[in-house]
């Protein structure tokens, strides 16, 4: 059987009890009184907590600041990626014209994708800077 304790006139369970929010000084007494506990063993455990309470906080602060850094530093970077265009497009392809890493251009009549940055260097070269994404067509002009 639980052991319930009268708190205000009803009748708790200590899980009960523990799940007040904001405790009055009254039903902190109240359930002390029931629970047996004397005054001076209730005096050493409030010193214990008074005494291992800052280095928990410590202890948890140390553990936790990295994490919400990474999570603020993970945040920005998702609205940064919102507000990025699903295809960064940077037009048709010009010697004169520096393409970034993951950008697109269309060269002859077919889009490509940069593998890294580059400037001066024609897509479908041969040498990895570019990746064909859209293989060039046929002229329309003979379609029926």
């Amino acid at each position: 059987m639980t052991r319930k304790y009268l708190i205000d006139g009803a009748l708790l369970t200590a899980e009960q009890v523990g799940e007040i929010k904001n405790p009055t000084e009254s039903q902190k007494r109240q359930f002390i009184q029931q629970s047996g506990i004397s005054d001076q063993k209730l005096q050493d455990i409030e010193a214990m907590m008074d005494a291992i309470a800052p280095v928990i906080r410590d202890y948890v602060v140390k553990a936790a600041t990295p994490l919400v850094d990474r999570i603020c530093e993970l945040e920005q970077k998702v609205a940064e990626l919102a507000d990025r265009p699903l295809v960064p497009w940077q037009g048709v392809w010009d010697a004169e014209k520096e393409f970034k890493r993951n950008t697109f251009c269309s060269d002859k009549g077919a889009m490509w994708i940069a593998m890294c940055d580059s400037k001066g260097i024609r897509p479908g070269s041969g040498d990895g800077v570019w990746r064909l994404c859209v293989k060039a067509g046929r002229d329309a002009k003979d379609a029926r």
